[in-house]
């Protein structure tokens, strides 16, 4: 079982300061979600 709800991780990872990069199909259903820190973003 895993996470199932990518708008869920979108928005969590967009109140850290991610920016959605990349939403990649995968065989058997799966997927991966890329994210990066912009980079004028404070460290």
């Amino acid at each position: 079982m895993g996470v199932r709800d990518a708008l869920e991780i979108k928005a969590l990872a967009a109140e850290q300061g991610l920016c959605a990069e990349a939403d990649l199909a995968l065989p058997a259903n799966n997927r991966i979600l890329v994210f990066r820190k912009p980079v004028d973003a404070p460290t």
